[in-house]
């Protein structure tokens, strides 16, 4: 019943659900070592997390901007992962 701001590692909390800032194909980040959160929480989970995701993922088209997958967390302390695709926005 109650909503909760936290800012931190949201890697380590403990919680029913985390989001994570998604890219299209919902397999994780493809550059080695960059440190978006999409990365981070893959990394944390496992790859159990990226297997998951190639499911959702192989419905042959990209995720659309605005809607939202729900995985098991894996390896991470919460219990899921709601993968979501926003906007990316470039400005100079």
């Amino acid at each position: 019943p109650n909503l909760y701001l936290w800012q931190g590692d949201i890697t380590r909390l403990a919680v029913d659900a985390i989001v994570n800032a998604a890219n299209s194909k919902l397999l994780g980040c493809f550059v080695p070592n960059h440190s978006c959160i999409d990365n981070a929480i893959h990394t944390a989970a496992g790859v159990e997390l990226r297997l998951s995701s190639l499911a959702p993922a192989g419905q042959g088209e990209d995720e659309t901007t605005g809607q939202a997958k729900m995985t098991k967390a894996y390896n991470l302390p919460s219990r899921y992962v709601l993968h979501t695709v926003g906007l990316l926005s470039m400005t100079k």
